[in-house]
């Protein structure tokens, strides 16, 4: 049995899911779904640490001590900038 269906998945990951008043929260579970990245490396995340122009994030301080770069989806870079431009 899946925590959540196929379809529920698809509705949050898509971003429908979560209003537009729920930026910062969309912005968090876009990033972790869609790059793949733990939850220590996103409370550590910078703004510094965005690369909107190649689509990547820096992950510096990274499992291992090891920093990394991942790539990071459309869909994602746009809910991290409409969370940016908020504050």
């Amino acid at each position: 049995m899946s925590l959540l269906r196929e379809r529920s998945s698809a509705r949050i990951l898509s971003g429908k899911y979560l209003s537009e008043q729920q930026g910062r929260q969309k912005a968090i579970v876009l990033t972790l779904a869609g790059t793949g990245m733990r939850v220590n490396e996103l409370c550590n995340l910078r703004v510094e640490d965005l690369d909107f122009e190649h689509g990547y994030i820096h992950v510096e301080v990274a499992k291992g001590g090891c920093p990394r770069i991942v790539v990071s989806p459309k869909p994602t870079l746009d809910a991290l900038q409409v969370h940016l431009s908020t504050w």
